[in-house]
């Protein structure tokens, strides 16, 4: 995973603005920011996150658990750091790796039999929210986002073996 670590250098409250605190979820103005061509967003650094996926391929649900596997940052503007007071350190081993916690519904399998979800190169999508335990950037709650993932290509089997009802 990529993530980008931006600054609003106006510091403006993230709500109510670009989140809505009834609703839990981000407004208009917040899709419609243009982080690269508005000056008051500038980038700090560019964080990859390796994960280790496991899914379970239930015959109505597939359920997911992801263990963070390593984590480095690049492209660190260390300028807008220092003049900031933003530790990219301390976010990576602090924020990124121990506060933030994530917690995803089960997404629902469309085609129980987990050959044919791999044949259909289908794309498994879960809602899920995350929170950041120490501050959660000043919404009270959970942040919600969709984690998509597309199957391409199976690699530890032939055929998986299912208990689904055939048709």
């Amino acid at each position: 995973m990529i993530h980008e670590l931006w600054i609003d250098t106006k510091r403006e409250p993230l709500s109510p603005k670009y989140f809505n605190l009834q609703s839990k979820n981000f407004t208009k103005e917040y899709y419609n920011i243009d982080f690269e061509n508005d000056p008051s967003f500038q980038r700090i650094a560019t964080i990859n996150s390796f994960m280790f996926n496991t899914f379970e391929i239930g015959e109505d649900y597939i359920f997911r658990r992801g263990e963070p596997a390593g984590r480095y940052a690049e492209n660190i503007n260390h300028k807008l750091a220092n003049e900031y007071e933003i530790d990219i350190k301390a976010i990576l081993e602090n924020i990124i790796g121990n506060l933030v916690k994530t917690v995803c519904e089960p997404s629902v399998n469309y085609y129980c039999n987990p050959n044919t979800l791999i044949e259909n190169e289908s794309t498994i999508k879960f809602d899920c929210n995350f929170t950041i335990q120490t501050e959660n950037l000043g919404i009270g709650g959970s942040y919600p986002y969709t984690k998509g993932f597309k199957l391409i290509e199976q690699n530890y089997s032939d055929n998986l073996l299912c208990n689904c009802k055939e048709n």
